[in-house]
Parts: structure tokens; sequence; C-alpha cells
């Protein structure tokens, strides 16, 4: 049976890229790493972080086991990594000041 490549528009293909880069990096793996777990090459492995390379539909399956995450994760990993560095101030919600109770 011959191999299935997703065919994603190039913004999906470099979300999906950079999803995978955040969460490989979140682990501490370099793409040497990564590439080793999964069986694939580091130059495949950059092209998918990239946003350049048709990736296989068991790739992504893959990357998630060798990460420890779920495939769907993949994809929200970006918004979970912006809210856990984001600075955590209250601005008000009015235009009216908010005195502080310190």
């Amino acid at each position: 049976m011959p191999k299935t490549a997703i065919s994603l528009a190039r913004p999906a293909k470099k979300s999906l890229g950079s999803h995978i880069q955040m969460a490989r990096a979140e682990k501490g793996m370099s793409q040497r790493q990564l590439a080793l777990v999964t069986g694939t090459s580091r130059s495949y492995l950059w092209r998918i972080e990239s946003g350049t390379a048709d990736v296989g539909i068991d790739v992504p399956c893959r990357i998630a086991r060798a990460l420890d995450v779920e495939v769907a994760d993949l994809s929200s990993i970006s918004s979970r990594h912006a809210r856990r560095h984001a600075p955590h101030h209250t601005a008000p919600t009015s235009g009216i000041p908010q005195l502080s109770t310190e």
C-alpha cells in the first residue's frame, strides 16, 4: 500500500511545523534526536518544521508519540505556550483605573 501524503496549504504546513518545533523545544530535544526516535531524517524533519515538506499521515503520529503529546495537541501547543509565557497582570476592564489592595 503506498504512503499517503497530506496535501496541506502552505500556511497549514507552516503552522504544523511550528507546533512540532515548539513541542520539540519544550521537551528539550534536538532535531537530530527527534529524527532518530521517529525514524525520519533530520533534513526531512527540518523541512516539516519549516513548512516545506508534504507530510505522510504516519509521521505526525510518530512525532506526537515521541514528544508524548496527542496528534491533535500539535495544533494547540502554540496557544498553550503563549498563555504560559504571557505576563501575568490584570488590566482594568473599564476605563476606570483599579486601586491596588496591597
